[in-house]
């Protein structure tokens, strides 16, 4: 099946996979508005774990004490406040969602953070207008698998930082592994592969059927939080053409080391090998240095 839907005949085509798939799908997620998304998504986590489990992802050592850091498609600013608090002279965090920068700086300012850490949350596309300012260290979490021009990510990345400075991400789930179309939250069960093996059309149907009543996109990249379907080999091919050193670069399977350490091993054995990595791979860490 995995093999039929590498080569494009995917499935039973749009109309039969659209009722087929139907039969597994829930409502639970579905929202209606941008308004009621933004409230679904109000939580904001402060605790250390988010960075850590992030630092934990490099073999390079990574300190933020007393450094400048921009990061690249924040969200909701949980991981650049735990930065700031671990001791980073000045954080900034951009993403293109207003609606992720307006919910980062409300909490920022009713947790005093904007006045207790040099912090600043911005709307911003780096790939249009770069920053000013340069930074020592430039993080990116889970972020480099939506972004539809690479290349001119890395070349505004290698323009913002300091001589010396790092680039660090942990990205994915990527497109072609298991469970990388980023469509799990609206199905019942779970079926590896399913960005692969079924028709995108049946599938951006069910998602606006099942979770995102107001998303129109007529591809996967268009709809919210859209995927660029590129393969780790071709994340590779750009990282090494960027003109920054690539430090450290690894396909992984699992996102963070979990209580089954033994699978977890495993599993990034399996991923490194060069005949299934596009298709097992899917969590890659990155580090580049300028």
């Amino acid at each position: 099946l995995l093999a039929i839907g590498i080569r494009g005949q995917v499935m039973f085509g749009q109309y039969v996979d659209y009722y087929l798939l139907k039969t597994i799908c829930h409502k639970n997620n579905l929202v209606n508005s941008p308004r009621d998304l933004v409230e679904k998504n109000r939580q904001v986590r402060l605790d250390m774990a988010e960075v850590n489990e992030f630092i934990e992802c490099f073999d390079t050592e990574i300190v933020f004490n007393n450094k400048s850091v921009l990061d690249i498609g924040c969200g909701d600013g949980a991981l650049a406040m735990q930065i700031a608090a671990q001791g980073a002279c000045r954080v900034v965090g951009i993403d293109i969602r207003k609606e992720q920068i307006a919910m980062a700086n409300n909490f920022a300012a009713a947790n005093n953070m904007l006045e207790k850490y040099n912090i600043e949350f911005i709307i911003a596309d780096v790939t249009k207008q770069i920053l000013s300012e340069k930074f020592d260290i430039i993080v990116s979490l889970a972020t480099f698998e939506h972004v539809s021009d690479m290349k001119l990510l890395l070349s505004s990345i290698r323009e913002m930082l300091v001589d010396g400075g790092l680039m660090c991400s942990v990205f994915g789930p990527l497109y072609h592994s298991a469970y990388g179309d980023h469509f799990g939250s609206f199905f019942k069960y779970q079926i590896p592969y399913r960005g692969v093996l079924f028709n995108e059309m049946a599938l951006l149907r069910l998602y606006r059927e099942f979770e995102r009543r107001f998303d129109a996109a007529e591809t996967i990249y268009e709809r919210d939080g859209g995927m660029n379907k590129h393969t780790y080999d071709e994340f590779v091919e750009m990282f090494k053409n960027s003109g920054l050193d690539v430090v450290e670069m690894k396909p992984r399977v699992s996102t963070y080391r979990n209580s089954n350490i033994l699978k977890y091993y495993i599993n990034n054995i399996i991923s490194n090998i060069y005949l299934f990595r596009n298709y097992i791979a899917a969590s890659p860490v990155i580090v580049l240095r300028k």
